[in-house]
């Protein structure tokens, strides 16, 4: 006896409604899956930062107990020296590569339209350089506390409230290319590119994502309290 098979396909409605499931899955899926993304590159951020805190201690311990200024100005003679230029000289920064290997600090700095940091400089949410007179990396340090001024460790008196670094905006700006905190004004250069926070170092080496309200705090930008 012979059995007749049937074949059952989709009809175009029962397409579309699993095309629509589909869509519906995707859109609510894809915002958690950028909040992940964004949490990540928020973490690596941090670990950059904690590094870079070593490095400096390690400048610091090499040094006598002395923070390398953020910069000096007006330039002392020899040029501008800035903080990563102050790393590069003591050895404790890699030579750069490509457009940026004659620059003075490496991997740090550079003045080509384009470039980006490199290892723990680049921050992942840390944008391209825009014009040519641009520090290559994505981390400045606090001028209203360390420029013009090698300062003593230990005169640091509350090291755990003190800003140290943070997240810049040296891919944007020219002249305060390293430093997120300008003497005397009080301009900040800070990226608020963590979900609207800026991950922010410490002197005593922590790292705490601050939103621009709470970095507004003055007392965390000096050594006096």
């Amino acid at each position: 006896m012979l059995h007749s098979v049937v074949r059952r396909f989709f009809t175009l409605i029962e397409l579309l409604v699993v095309i629509a499931i589909i869509a519906l899955l995707v859109s609510i899926l894809l915002p958690s899956l950028a909040k992940a993304r964004q949490t990540a590159y928020m973490s690596a951020c941090m670990s950059n930062e904690r590094q870079i805190g070593q490095v400096m201690r390690m400048y610091i311990d090499e040094q006598g107990g002395y923070y390398p200024a953020s910069m000096f100005w007006p330039p002392l003679s020899g040029g501008y020296c800035y903080w990563q230029v102050t790393l590069f000289k003591a050895d404790l920064v890699k030579p750069g590569s490509g457009s940026n290997i004659d620059s003075p600090a490496g991997e740090t700095i550079g003045y080509n339209i384009g470039t980006t940091p490199s290892g723990i400089w680049k921050c992942p949410n840390g944008l391209k350089s825009r014009n040519n007179w641009v520090s290559q990396t994505h981390y400045g340090m606090n001028s209203e506390v360390f420029q013009n001024i090698y300062m003593k460790d230990a005169s640091v008196k509350n090291p755990s409230s003190l800003i140290l670094m943070s997240d810049s905006t040296g891919e944007f700006s020219t002249g305060e290319c390293s430093v997120i905190r300008r003497p005397g004004n009080g301009t900040l250069f800070i990226g608020f590119r963590h979900n609207v926070q800026a991950n922010t170092l410490f002197c005593d080496g922590h790292v705490t994502p601050y939103n621009i309200s709470s970095l507004s705090d003055y007392k965390l930008w000096y050594n006096s309290l």
